[in-house]
């Protein structure tokens, strides 16, 4: 019965080691940075793009406080991950500034609430940041060749439109006599 029961135990072990495993695998192929907070806004993971996008390495990272990580450049992180772990609600900013080492990163920031399964009881945040530096480079030197709605357009993903359309259209052409004389 013993041998038993510590072979079971084993068993589950495994299993639970195979899942932690599995899900921080996951959790470092994201291309988005996703930073995870205990109830006291201590930070317990990060994955390899939030290092990559803060330009930064996880010993500074793990087991700072929330505040000490985003400091006083921003600010406005910490108001919004107080109001998230207040009320429960998510929020999101779109082509937020983020500050880290006197860099500007222009970015979507998503502040969830961690959960437990059965959604009562709150665990932490989770913050993701997707850098937008690029495109938003991108998007400023296409704009000064063409026409801002087109530059929109093609990194919205319309390829297509590079390429042409073919449509159907009626060309009207009169020939005034004497016109430009």
């Amino acid at each position: 019965a013993q041998v038993s029961i510590a072979l079971e135990n084993a068993k589950l072990f495994d299993d639970v080691q195979r899942i932690k495993n599995y899900n921080e695998s996951m959790l470092q192929i994201m291309s988005n940075g996703v930073i995870t907070m205990d109830d006291n806004a201590v930070i317990v993971t990060c994955n390899a793009a939030s290092l990559k996008i803060t330009n930064t390495i996880e010993e500074e990272v793990i087991g700072k406080s929330a505040e000490d990580y985003f400091g006083i450049d921003n600010e406005w992180v910490l108001d919004r991950l107080t109001k998230v772990r207040e009320t429960g609600a998510s929020d999101m900013s779109v082509d937020a500034k983020l500050v880290f080492n006197g860099e500007d990163i222009s970015a979507n920031i998503t502040i969830l609430p961690l959960l437990n399964s059965e959604g009562d009881k709150k665990l932490g945040s989770i913050v993701m940041i997707e850098d937008i530096s690029t495109e938003k480079r991108m998007k400023s030197t296409m704009s000064r060749y063409m026409d801002p709605g087109l530059a929109d357009q093609l990194l919205a993903g319309d390829a297509d439109l590079l390429g042409g359309r073919t449509v159907e259209s009626t060309i009207l052409f009169s020939d005034i006599r004497g016109f430009t004389t």
